[in-house]
């Protein structure tokens, strides 16, 4: 078996194990992603509300 990455690049060999470690990966980041778009938008959303009532002061 060869190992998944070799070469001083290293040059990646299309393997299941790094496959499978790299959709993980990517996995985690989407996760990681969702969860900040959410709390960012909860933050605007938050902003936006007070900026409004205290206008309206």
């Amino acid at each position: 078996m060869q190992p998944c990455a070799t070469g001083a690049a290293p040059d990646l060999e299309p393997c299941p194990e790094l496959l499978a470690t790299l959709r993980a990966r990517l996995h985690e980041l989407d996760e990681r992603i969702d969860t900040l778009t959410r709390s960012r938008q909860a933050l605007h959303d938050y902003i936006d509300t007070t900026e409004r009532r205290v206008s309206q002061h």
